[in-house]
């Protein structure tokens, strides 16, 4: 599918990439052609006396300092990103941490309320109920047991 705009072989796409490559290599040549010209200018005034400047040959000692030091404030930069965002990544885990144990102390006390004294928790009091139900309705109406709607029923639901 060369015809697809999206196609990285697309021929406009590629004179656009080889354009862009091309205006890099003139910007390079033309950056290095400056530093060159101001480096032959630094070093005829230092040989005719009139500069207060170091010598040129000092020159990339003192480009490489700078980058040097360039390079790390960067790295310090970026560790103090990486510091903070591992503060906001450890805070943002404690206060889920601590919103899962109120949720976690929630359903453990509900729990609780519901077992009662024996800490059993029926988790089938429906069906029993319904049993109940069902052998109240097939038993006579003297010997029927007493069954309300307001006993209680606990269902647990875990979310």
């Amino acid at each position: 599918m060369p015809q697809k705009k999206w196609n990285v072989y697309n021929y406009d796409n590629r004179e656009v990439v080889s354009r862009d490559e091309q205006m890099v290599r003139e910007e390079r040549e033309r950056r290095a052609r400056a530093q060159r010209s101001k480096d032959l200018h630094q070093q005829v005034l230092v040989a005719r006396g009139e500069s207060e400047h170091e010598p040129a040959e000092e020159e990339p000692q003192k480009r490489q300092k700078r980058y040097f030091a360039a390079e790390e404030e960067k790295k310090e930069e970026e560790e103090d990103r990486y510091e903070e965002e591992n503060e906001l990544y450890a805070k943002a885990r404690r206060k889920q941490k601590r919103q899962e144990g109120i949720v976690k102390d929630h359903i453990m006390s509900s729990v609780h309320a519901e077992t009662g004294q024996d800490k059993h928790l029926n988790l089938f009091a429906n069906e029993e109920m319904n049993e109940r139900i069902k052998h109240s309705a097939a038993a006579p109406d003297s010997a029927k047991e007493h069954v309300s709607v307001s006993d209680p029923v606990f269902v647990f639901v875990h979310t």
